[in-house]
């Protein structure tokens, strides 16, 4: 209990008062989050970490998969370490701090690989990741995107909260930034998403120029569900 309270007084969880101890504003966030206090303390120092005005998406997803609650974690096999590196050379300016193959696991692989709309097929063949342990992977992700977010709000880091957001909303869907705007109406998931890009309709305002009929005809369409998406599209929009 000593250790215990030693460590949550250190990292200002708690406060002593007279003889008791009381939560700190920090305390009650990590508490309400439903976090470990290692995760809460980790995701907060991470952020001090955090410059402005570029993108942080790599250095979010391992500080997210490196945290305690992260389920599950597969750890790299011999074969991975070269994709490993890879992924790392390409979004080093990403990265909140420096990190080698040897700081990543292969659920990291797979959910960057996830967010850039890698199949679950190809999660399997590549990264030997099934599909039930993929979407247990995108929950877990998703919650700790969240909790991430809330506490960069409570260090007042106001300038990250759009991007975790969007971050959070790619882990949910599966997809790169560009597909954002459409996946708001119901109906367009991760892969009529991409066809619609595909087809030049990259935004909300090319779905409610778009005839229904010429959206009919978009390959997975079809009248029905171009009717659905027009109906939808009124209730994102207004």
């Amino acid at each position: 209990i000593d250790i215990a309270l030693r460590f949550l007084s250190s990292e200002y969880l708690i406060i002593k008062k007279g003889e008791r101890y009381a939560a700190t504003e920090f305390g009650k966030k990590t508490s309400m989050l439903y976090i470990d206090p290692l995760t809460a303390t980790h995701f907060r120092d991470s952020l001090e970490n955090v410059s402005k005005k570029k993108k942080h998406t790599f250095g979010f997803l391992h500080v997210i998969t490196n945290s305690e609650e992260f389920f599950p974690k597969f750890g790299l096999r011999n074969k991975d370490f070269e994709t490993a590196s890879l992924m790392i050379e390409n979004h080093t300016s990403e990265l909140l701090e420096p990190i080698s193959e040897y700081d990543c696991t292969r659920s990291l692989l797979a959910i960057q690989s996830w967010i850039t709309e890698s199949s679950e097929a190809s999660l399997s063949d590549s990264l030997g990741i099934e599909s039930g342990d993929m979407h247990r992977m995108v929950e877990t992700a998703n919650w700790l995107t969240y909790c991430l977010r809330e506490i960069a709000k409570h260090v007042e880091r106001a300038d990250l909260l759009e991007e975790l957001e969007n971050l959070r909303r790619r882990i949910i869907y599966g997809i790169r930034e560009e597909l954002l705007d459409l996946v708001k109406v119901k109906g367009i998931g991760r892969v009529r998403a991409r066809i619609l890009f595909k087809n030049r309709i990259r935004t909300l305002d090319d779905l409610t120029k778009i005839p229904v009929n010429k959206l009919a005809e978009i390959d997975k369409i079809g009248l029905t569900l171009a009717n659905n998406i027009k109906s939808e599209l009124k209730k994102v929009r207004y």
